[in-house]
Parts: structure tokens; C-alpha cells; sequence
């Protein structure tokens, strides 16, 4: 909602990226984000219907993986990865709301390295 995917793309072709590639990682899936009606308008309203989902018990909630893929499109970057996973679900992966995980995860952003000369 605060513009962190957008202002990331900005950021990245104001020190030179032309095309920018984006990877969606593991996060947690609509079927486990339960959102307010009065939490999730916004958040429609901002990025489109399709962000709008229900979770596993037939609530509101937000499909996260499309409100990054919304903003994405709307910086100019295109999703060249999806990992399809939800962090609510696998064990893999930290989650507070299935298992009240207090560990973190973070977002990687690199240059790829250029060709040899």
C-alpha cells in the first residue's frame, strides 16, 4: 500500500536498470490472509479487483501474490519468477499466523553480472 514494490523498481532504473526482473518468493496465499472488509477496500480500490480473494472459510482476504504482480506491472517490471509456495502452508518457511514464527524473511536485490569481455 505505501508504494515499496514501485519505489523499488524506481530506485533500481534511477542507478541505471533498464529492464528490471522481478521474483516472487514464498509468501502467505489468500486461503490463510483473512482481511477486514474495511482493511481489504483499500487495498482493492488501490490495485484492482483481482487482489480481492476469501480465505479457507469463505472471509475476505488478500491474495498477496496478485497485489505484488499488480504493482510490478504498474512499475514497468515484469515477474520472471513465481515460487508458488505459500509460507503459511510449508513447513519450509517461517509463518506467524500458522505456527507463530517470530524469525524474518527478506527481499534480495542484485545486478546481474556482465558478459565477459
Amino acid at each position: 500500500m505505501a508504494g515499496v514494490v514501485e519505489a523499488s523498481v524506481a530506485a533500481m532504473r534511477a542507478l541505471g536498470a533498464s529492464d528490471v526482473h522481478a521474483a516472487l518468493g514464498p509468501c502467505i496465499w489468500p486461503h490463510a490472509y483473512r482481511f477486514a472488509p474495511t482493511d481489504l477496500g483499500p487495498v482493492v480500490t488501490r490495485f484492482g479487483p483481482e487482489v480481492q480473494s476469501v480465505d479457507a472459510e469463505g472471509y475476505p482476504a488478500l491474495d498477496l501474490p496478485a497485489a505484488v504482480k499488480a504493482a510490478l506491472e504498474r512499475a514497468g517490471a515484469a515477474l520472471a519468477a513465481d515460487a508458488r509456495m505459500c509460507t503459511h502452508c510449508s513447513g519450509d518457511h517461517w509463518s506467524w499466523r500458522a505456527r507463530r514464527d517470530t524469525a524474518r524473511q527478506a527481499m534480495v536485490v542484485c545486478k546481474p553480472e556482465s558478459p565477459a569481455r
